[in-house]
């Protein structure tokens, strides 16, 4: 990350923006005055990538072992400093200040509220904000159509994390242990049950164990098995319910086998709530510059989650998606070989920079 923020900081400076760095440890922000005083936008871009072997073969692919960009992060950056750039090369045109927020951390690290902590947005008195996410997150958008949300966009999201703490034993004698893996296996059982059977059926909700790690040999039982797993939801009475009744279902089952448990909750981010007046000035600068036809309201939200919410709980502003591949056959975002449509990033870009040359006029 510390190079990717270097390399990004050094582009800024070589296109006359001030540049601040380590903001939110490694976070980068422009800021560009333009030459007419006015109010103050920012534009968010993220930039981490995820843990993830890449299987692409372009020349391009990742030079880190185990490392990739496989939810579009590194379009966000082209996209962030075409904006940075076509801003600053019409700066006499910009009134007021574009702030551009370089962020670390969207995937799960705290990047948002680590910047927001270290005074972003409050130092430099922004007073709208504007991000969005390319790739095919949303089927109902083609490559280069805008996806606009008058309201919550996505879920709010928390991690949790379960130890069940059995007594470990040879494989063929199991009366003399506690088989940790067997009652996980119960455990996952019934916890999927919370959202089909707790939760109304009209509610979204989501929960997904994505990691299980226990045992090291066929014949060993261990002594605890590690689980981790994320819920989604948009209301937090829901996510409140899940929480207590994910720790009190993993409790009662170890209870009636006779194992311990420890639970704990990790990273939460709130639903991104998109304010509906600066997402009708947003949709009419994306009409301008995409054409009416490749501009559509998202009928559904997405269960999937991203911390801009912190940023959209502090200052209106609107989150878009831009299509950048075919839904139908793309790779799905973490996927080893997710992939982008490299022809929309100018659209990408022109819809930051958009949005920022004509914020001043919207607030007169």
């Amino acid at each position: 990350m510390e190079e990717t923020a270097e390399f990004v900081a050094s582009r800024l400076e070589e296109w006359g923006i001030e540049v601040e760095r380590g903001v939110g440890k490694t976070g980068v922000v422009g800021i560009l005055r333009g030459q007419v005083p006015g109010p103050t936008i920012a534009i968010r871009v993220d930039m981490d990538a995820l843990p993830i072997q890449e299987e692409n073969t372009h020349d391009f692919v990742s030079m880190y072992p185990g490392k990739m960009h496989a939810c579009g992060h590194d379009g966000h950056i082209a996209m962030g400093l075409g904006a940075a750039k076509l801003l600053a090369q019409a700066r006499q045109d910009l009134a007021g200040t574009a702030v551009l927020i370089f962020q670390p951390g969207e995937e799960g690290q705290g990047g948002a509220p680590a910047m927001i902590a270290d005074g972003v947005l409050r130092r430099h008195k922004v007073k709208a904000f504007v991000a969005g996410h390319l790739g095919v997150l949303s089927p109902e958008l083609a490559s280069g159509q805008v996806g606009i949300s008058f309201r919550s966009l996505m879920a709010a999201v928390t991690t949790f994390q379960a130890r069940v703490i059995g007594k470990g034993g040879h494989g063929a004698q199991p009366q003399d242990a506690i088989d940790p893996i067997v009652i996980s296996a119960e455990v996952i059982g019934a916890w999927q049950r919370l959202i089909s059977r707790e939760i109304p059926p009209l509610e979204p909700a989501v929960l997904t164990i994505g990691q299980i790690h226990g045992g090291s040999s066929h014949n060993i039982i261990p002594n605890e098995v590690f689980l981790q797993g994320t819920i989604r939801y948009f209301r937090p009475a829901v996510g409140k319910l899940l929480l207590a009744r994910l720790e009190e279902v993993l409790a009662g089952t170890c209870r009636s086998w006779k194992a311990g448990y420890r639970f704990e909750t990790d990273q939460a981010y709130p639903p991104l709530v998109n304010d509906p007046s600066f997402t009708q000035f947003f949709s009419e600068v994306a009409v301008e510059l995409a054409g009416r036809q490749n501009v559509q309201m998202l009928e559904f939200p997405l269960m999937v989650s991203e911390d801009a919410s912190f940023f959209l709980d502090k200052v209106p502003g609107t989150y878009f998606l831009l299509g950048a591949g075919d839904p139908a056959t793309s790779y799905p975002h973490h996927h080893p070989r997710f992939d982008l449509d490299e022809s929309v990033l100018w659209l990408g870009a022109a819809l930051l920079a958009g949005t920022a040359r004509r914020f001043k006029s919207r607030e007169k």
